[in-house]
């Protein structure tokens, strides 16, 4: 997380503040990581650059006063005097970003009082420094009284919040942005994962937003080249159709309309339910959004229904001419029994059906009269 926010620093900015700060006040500055890295710097002391740092002894001194001796701040405290294990003054501001201590700006490389140049002659000694140029570049040190001193840490505490509150910006806006792209992506694969046709039209009718499903229908008819309207895809008739729907939309007429069609995709015939939209595009001008579903199984399903419809429609036709000619041929069996039993009584004759005891037995409610 540390590397992360420090790649967030403006260092070029940092180094041109610092840089100013450097010759209107005569104070060095450096910003330094937990570690000890040195990530910016301006106008160091010689005696530091030319011996401290570069003898591997005095330099691991360096690295621990940069950190141990510079994260050693009573509670309270805005910024940390120290006295580093090569001898000499210096002061560190912690930088904090989100409430983590990420780095700390440094100033120093000076004295409150005249050295013990007793002290860095036995340091020149025992580090093999050449006493005349290591003496000639502690006497280029400053010594400063502390209250100039003070005052100078007051413009780089104020620094160290202008660098946290630009650095926290800029995270900030960064974090957004991440968040931005993992919500488009997922709007993206969520769209093109969706077995829909999805797409946003603009003013023009022309497509600015197409899911997966809508540019494999475009490579079905026209070979991979660029969709520029539904004129482009589909057939005059049906595309006039859709852009009229379009117009409406983008009159304003309507907020919403709902089409269904019948397209020809891939060398098959396929239905598509298109449910269209007013939008409001990120320019503030009108476009049109839809979803087209692919309803063809159910048109087919719808179809196969009505065809079952009208072959059941036509069998109870078919029975009721049945049923007809079968009550008419009844009747007409019971009319021809009537007449042989009336010719049998005016012949003195028994009727041989009894069709008058078979009416009175039907209007009495009693079962049928056996035949004769």
């Amino acid at each position: 997380m540390k590397v992360n926010i420090l790649d967030f620093l403006d260092f070029k900015k940092v180094d041109t503040l610092l840089e100013g700060f450097n010759k209107s006040t005569g104070f060095v500055t450096a910003i330094l990581d937990l570690d000890g890295n040195v990530l910016s710097q301006s106008g160091w002391r010689q005696i530091c650059t030319e011996f401290h740092r570069v003898n591997p002894e005095t330099s691991k001194k360096c690295t621990i006063s940069d950190t141990v001796l510079a994260g050693k701040m009573d509670e309270g405290e805005q910024y940390h005097f120290y006295k580093c294990l090569n001898g000499l003054v210096d002061v560190a501001v912690p930088i904090v970003i989100k409430g983590e201590h990420i780095a700390n700006l440094f100033s120093g490389q000076f004295f409150f009082e005249e050295p013990d140049r007793l002290f860095f002659k036995k340091q020149a000694e025992e580090y093999g420094f050449d006493e005349k140029e290591y003496l000639e570049a502690l006497a280029k040190v400053p010594v400063v009284c502390e209250e100039r001193v003070k005052t100078a840490m007051d413009f780089l505490l104020n620094t160290t919040k202008l660098i946290s509150e630009t650095t926290f910006q800029k995270l900030e806006q960064q974090e957004l942005n991440d968040a931005i792209l993992k919500s488009e992506e997922r709007f993206k694969t969520f769209m093109d994962e969706t077995p829909v046709y999805a797409y946003i039209k603009d003013g023009s009718l022309n497509h600015i937003f197409s899911n997966k499903r809508v540019f494999e229908l475009i490579h079905l008819n026209q070979n991979g080249q660029a969709c520029d309207s539904a004129k482009s895809l589909f057939e005059p008739e049906i595309a006039d159709y859709i852009e009229n729907a379009d117009k409406e939309i983008l009159s304003g007429r309507s907020a919403r309309m709902e089409l269904e069609y019948k397209v020809n995709i891939g060398g098959q015939d396929k239905w598509l339910n298109d449910i269209k939209f007013a939008l409001k595009l990120t320019d503030d001008t009108k476009g049109v959004g839809g979803l087209a579903f692919d309803i063809t199984e159910r048109k087919w399903a719808e179809e196969a229904l009505r065809q079952k419809a009208e072959e059941l429609r036509a069998s109870n036709v078919e029975l009721q001419l049945f049923n007809r000619a079968m009550v008419g041929r009844e009747l007409r069996m019971i009319e021809l029994k009537e007449e042989i039993d009336e010719l049998c009584r005016r012949l003195g004759e028994t009727p041989r059906y009894g069709t008058k005891q078979l009416e009175t037995d039907r209007a009495s409610g009693a079962g049928p009269v056996p035949k004769a």
